[in-house]
C-alpha cells in the first residue's frame, strides 16, 4: 500500500486546468484510460479526446485548444468532457511525465527514508518542501523492514548524495538508502484508441 504524501503546493497536478507548460520543454501526458464493457458507451468526440490524449501534449499556454480545433468543440468543452470522463471511470489518471533530461535535471534517485513511527506526515512535509523532490509516498509494509518514505530526488547542480547529506540531519533522519537511476527507458503510455 502506498499513500502520497507530498503536501507543498504547485507539486501535484489534480485536473487539467493545472497544468502549466514550463519554457519549451516537452512533456508527455501520462493518461490512464480504463477500457471497460462501459467504454462503448462513449461517443465519437470522448473517443477523440482520448486517442489525442495518448499522444503528446502541446507545449502552449493553451494545450487542449489544438484538440478543441479537431473536434470542432471549445477548449473549455473539451476540459469539461475530460472532467466528466475521469469521474465516470474511463479516464483513471491524468498527469504529465516530464522528460527530466531536457529539462537541466542532471540526476536524479530514489531515496528510501527509515522515518520514526508517527513521523511520516512530518517528514514528508520537510521533504516536499523542497523543489529537488518531486515525489514522496509512505509505504508499508517498510521495504527491508525500516524503510517508509520512498522520495524522487532531481538535481540540477551537483550529485543527489551530496543533497540528501546536506538534508538527512534537518529531518532528524540518519538511516536512508540511495538508489540512483542507471538507464532511462522510453516513457510512453499505452494507446487504447490509436486503431479507430
Amino acid at each position: 500500500m502506498s499513500r502520497n504524501i507530498l503536501t507543498s503546493p504547485g507539486k501535484k497536478c489534480t485536473s487539467p486546468e493545472g497544468v502549466r507548460i514550463v519554457e519549451s520543454v516537452k512533456i508527455v501526458r501520462s493518461v490512464r484510460i480504463v477500457v471497460t464493457d462501459q467504454t462503448d458507451q462513449m461517443n465519437q468526440t470522448d473517443r477523440h479526446i482520448c486517442r489525442a490524449l495518448e499522444g503528446d501534449i502541446d507545449t502552449t499556454m493553451h494545450p487542449f485548444r489544438s484538440i478543441a480545433d479537431t473536434c470542432g468543440i471549445s477548449e473549455r468543452e473539451v476540459l469539461q468532457r475530460i472532467r466528466r470522463m475521469k469521474e465516470a471511470g474511463f479516464i483513471r489518471r491524468f498527469g504529465a511525465v516530464l522528460r527530466h533530461r531536457k529539462a537541466g535535471v542532471t540526476e536524479n534517485a530514489l531515496v528510501l527514508w527509515a522515518a520514526p513511527s508517527g513521523q511520516s506526515e512530518r517528514v514528508g512535509a520537510l521533504l516536499a518542501s523542497h523543489d529537488e523532490v518531486t515525489h514522496c509516498y509512505e509505504r508499508r509494509p517498510a521495504f527491508g523492514g525500516k524503510y517508509t518514505l520512498f522520495s524522487m530526488i532531481q538535481c540540477r547542480k551537483g550529485p543527489v548524495e551530496a543533497f540528501v547529506r546536506t538534508l538527512a540531519p534537518t529531518l532528524g533522519i540518519d538511516d536512508y538508502l540511495i538508489l540512483d537511476s542507471m538507464e532511462e527507458f522510453k516513457k510512453q503510455s499505452m494507446e487504447y484508441f490509436g486503431n479507430e
